[in-house]
């Protein structure tokens, strides 16, 4: 199961960096936009992303025009694709189990909780019981909501 956690987390860091990558494209593609096109093809490049694609692909001069396009596609099919392929293995893999850190056999055994102290005035547990010299007796709108058994 661990090895399928790390295999998770591989495809998960895989799939970042290709993300990444396809970003770091399409943001050169803009950039070109505004280089080549002007501030007309760069806007309009940078706010609608179909537009970056075809400017790309039909209108550039840049000698790596293909590699940008390329890349900004693939980039995003495939880092899609790997988002995907994690959720799945993490999935398969299960919820992460934690393992129990080692006990020193010299350690003290753990104490049992103590009891809770007794309550100051509860007539319904003891009637005998009254109030200490100084204290009133309780109104008698305190008395115990059920009968004792």
């Amino acid at each position: 199961m661990a090895a399928l956690h790390l295999l998770a987390v591989l495809v998960t860091f895989g799939g970042l960096f290709l993300a990444i990558f396809s970003t770091v494209c399409a943001a050169s593609i803009v950039v070109l936009a505004f280089r080549e096109g002007g501030v007309g093809a760069g806007t309009l490049a940078l706010l609608c992303t179909p537009y970056a694609a075809y400017w790309a692909a039909a209108r550039s001069t840049h000698r790596r025009r293909w590699v940008l396009l390329v890349g900004w596609v693939l980039g995003l099919v495939l880092s899609g694709g790997m988002c995907l392929a994690s959720s799945v293995v993490r999935k398969m893999a299960g919820p992460l189990q934690a393992v129990p850190a080692p006990t020193d056999s010299a350690a003290p055994a753990p104490r049992a909780p103590e009891p809770p102290p007794p309550p100051r005035y509860a007539p319904q547990y003891a009637p005998q019981y009254a109030p200490p010299a100084g204290y009133p007796a309780p109104p008698p709108t305190l008395a115990p909501i059920y009968p004792p058994n």
